[in-house]
């Protein structure tokens, strides 16, 4: 048995294993998104609120059938087996090993033991992973405008569960130019559009917390970290773009014991747990990096350069970062991705 099909059986028996154990603490924002999930399931309509509607609807579901929370873990659970086959599908419009793709993605720690939280992740990371594959099969066509319409269709859909799965629509942007379609910007810009306007109108922006949370990146006293009781009015310092990006993207990315911190609900994660989550990731960024160095090599004075939506995708969440601000969990969406970068080998 190959090792990569011993990773993916393993990642799929750690997600099942979170089935059995039933839900992690409920805490922080699992704490809102779960009264709004409950909130909809008895009939109350949708109110602004500082989150999106498409996490606590997802839950809501289960809800208005009777099932508790150890139905949504199970569906937490599929949902983390569908990132896993998206993933694969995204390295194999690349041509590279899907395989392997499939089984870093099944392993990594904060992906698998995810589903035990009811954090919206769960559905914003599937949701992202399906439309940047769609944005690679658009760039490899991109006279085809019905393709430009999927990925924007479909990363609409992620900002409703995430309001920060909007960076991937700037990738888009991106890619168009750098294709030189003039019409799937167009179609993309429109297509956002049609289906972020009639929430946008109704609440005046995606959420109540759109201020406050340009307020915590660039405002007064901002550190590049969350910060709780930010006022949605405040001076933004556009200077601190520069100056606290270090800061924001060493957030973003050197750490990663989120999902492991939250499996304890009155204290952190024991330190050994935190060194497991805290290698696997490091390992992860190691491979992404040497991956596209390598993969920029062998493709070198070709015109392959379809993996430049990755670079783009990854790019653009940084951007949106160093406007807002940092913190570990913003990166999981790109966790798939960066498993795909890894594999610059490509299978005969």
């Amino acid at each position: 048995m190959k090792w990569t099909r011993v990773c993916v059986i393993a990642g799929v028996a750690a997600r099942i294993a979170c089935v059995l154990a039933g839900p992690g603490a409920v805490r922080t924002d699992a704490i809102a998104y779960r009264a709004m999930a409950r909130s909809l399931a008895e009939g109350h309509a949708l109110a602004p609120s500082p989150w999106m509607p498409g996490w606590p609807l997802w839950m809501s579901l289960f809800f208005r059938v009777g099932l508790g929370e150890r139905a949504i873990v199970a569906g937490n659970a599929l949902l983390g087996i569908a990132t896993i086959a998206i993933a694969a599908a995204i390295a194999r419009e690349l041509g590279r090993d899907a395989r392997m793709a499939a089984a870093i993605t099944a392993i990594v720690p904060s992906l698998a033991t995810m589903p035990r939280l009811l954090v919206s992740e769960n559905l914003a990371l599937p949701l992202f992973a399906l439309a940047t594959l769609l944005l690679v099969r658009a760039a490899n066509r991109p006279s085809v405008a019905t393709r430009w319409a999927a990925f924007a269709a479909c990363a609409a859909l992620a900002t409703y569960v995430r309001e920060a799965c909007i960076a991937i629509v700037l990738a888009g942007l991106i890619m168009a130019l750098v294709k030189r379609s003039a019409s799937g910007a167009i179609v993309v810009v429109g297509v956002l559009a049609v289906a972020l306007a009639p929430w946008v109108t109704a609440h005046h922006g995606l959420t109540t917390s759109d201020g406050s949370v340009l307020c915590i990146g660039l405002g007064e006293g901002a550190t590049g970290g969350y910060r709780a009781g930010v006022s949605s009015s405040c001076e933004l310092h556009l200077g601190k773009l520069f100056t606290l990006a270090p800061a924001k993207l060493a957030r973003l990315f050197a750490w990663d014991d989120w999902t492991c911190d939250d499996f304890f609900l009155r204290k952190a994660a024991p330190r050994a747990m935190r060194v497991f989550c805290n290698i696997a990731w490091w390992a992860l960024l190691a491979a992404a990096t040497v991956g596209a160095i390598n993969h920029r090599r062998a493709s070198a004075g070709t015109d392959e350069k379809p993996a430049h939506a990755l670079v783009a995708v990854i790019g653009s969440v940084a951007l949106v970062t160093i406007v807002t601000f940092g913190v570990g969990r913003f990166h999981a969406p790109l966790v798939p991705l960066l498993a795909v970068s890894a594999c610059y080998r490509r299978r005969s």
